[in-house]
């Protein structure tokens, strides 16, 4: 887990860790799913390959094991908006109900593990440590989810770009370096944060020009972390 990135306050959203950026729920989910009867060996996923399709009954969750995985919705009129991006111990299917109302989507090439729902609701009804950490892992899901709203709704372009790579730096980077690697293409990074292919690579040029980062292909450098926040507010 990365350093966790201090976010300035937005309206309706208190000041702090990005919510996703929490390690508690995401380091039990690593092996939160172990030895649950009707468990399957993990199964490996082509780049770009559906993994669960937009309707299908939710009759069992899977456990991501390594790689990306993008959540997809598409609008009434068929544009296409990436709710999520998931990485290794994130788990889809916990919040669905009786069929999944998203597609889940290969980033990278991944390997996840598909586990029955029943077996995962037999443990929580026994087990309450099991059962805890499935709560904190929704919560923290929830949290994120409404801080996006706030993104969306509240920010600039230039300062969702900003945010997402502080989201990305904190979930994904290594502890102490300030590099790391965007699996996502620049289309993924547009239907996340509400914006077009072309005001995505428009907003990090100028954060380039500014020496706010660097970018060298997949690879992003936070030239100064610290900064980056405070500068959130003077982007446009």
């Amino acid at each position: 887990m990365g350093q966790v990135a201090q976010l300035p306050p937005a309206e309706g959203y208190p000041a702090g860790p990005h919510p996703a950026a929490t390690p508690s729920a995401r380091a039990a989910a690593t092996t939160l799913l172990d030895g649950l009867p009707g468990a399957r060996p993990g199964v490996t996923f082509a780049r770009d390959q559906e993994i669960v399709a937009d309707g299908t009954p939710a009759h069992a969750c899977w456990e991501i094991l390594s790689g990306c995985v993008r959540l997809v919705s598409l609008t009434d009129d068929g544009r296409r908006q990436v709710t999520d991006f998931l990485y290794p111990g994130d788990i889809i299917g916990l919040e669905a109900l009786d069929t999944f109302d998203y597609s889940a989507e290969a980033v990278t090439r991944a390997t996840l593990r598909r586990v029955p729902r029943g077996a995962i609701e037999s443990r929580a009804a026994t087990d309450a440590a099991f059962a805890g950490a499935l709560r904190r892992m929704l919560a923290e899901r929830m949290r994120a989810a409404r801080a996006r709203l706030v993104l969306l709704g509240r920010m600039s372009a230039a300062q969702r770009i900003a945010h997402f790579l502080l989201e990305m730096q904190a979930r994904i980077g290594t502890p102490g370096s300030p590099t790391f690697d965007l699996p996502m293409n620049r289309s993924d990074i547009a239907d996340y944060l509400g914006l077009t292919i072309e005001t995505v690579c428009r907003g990090l040029t100028d954060m380039r020009r500014r020496h706010l980062i660097a970018v060298s292909r997949t690879h992003i450098t936070l030239r100064d972390a610290a900064a980056l926040p405070a500068a959130l507010e003077q982007l446009h």
